[in-house]
C-alpha cells in the first residue's frame, strides 16, 4: 500500500526535489553533472526516509506485542495487583 502512495506522490509532484531540501539547494549551484546526482539523490531520500520511518514503527509495534505476550514473567507488578 505504501509503494501505491508513495508512487503516486512521486508521479503528482512530476519528478521535482522536495522545495526545502538541502540537497536540491546544493544541486542548483553544481555543474549539469553533479546537480543531477544530487536532485535525484534528493527525490528518492523522500522515500527512503518514508520506508524507515515505517520500519520504525513496525518494528516498536512488534517489539510491544512481544512483550505484552511474553510468559516470562517480566510484565509490571501493577499487572498482577489484585485489590
Amino acid at each position: 500500500m505504501e509503494l501505491l502512495l508513495q508512487s503516486t506522490r512521486f508521479l503528482l509532484e512530476k519528478g521535482r526535489p522536495p522545495q526545502g531540501s538541502l540537497l536540491a539547494k546544493v544541486a542548483g549551484i553544481l555543474p549539469p553533472p553533479f546537480s543531477t546526482y544530487l536532485s535525484t539523490l534528493a527525490r528518492y531520500s523522500v522515500f527512503l526516509w518514508a520506508i524507515l520511518a515505517d520500519a520504525g514503527v513496525v518494528i516498536f509495534a512488534l517489539g510491544m506485542a512481544s512483550w505484552w505476550n511474553s510468559s516470562s514473567g517480566s510484565k509490571p507488578a501493577a499487572l498482577y495487583a489484585e485489590y
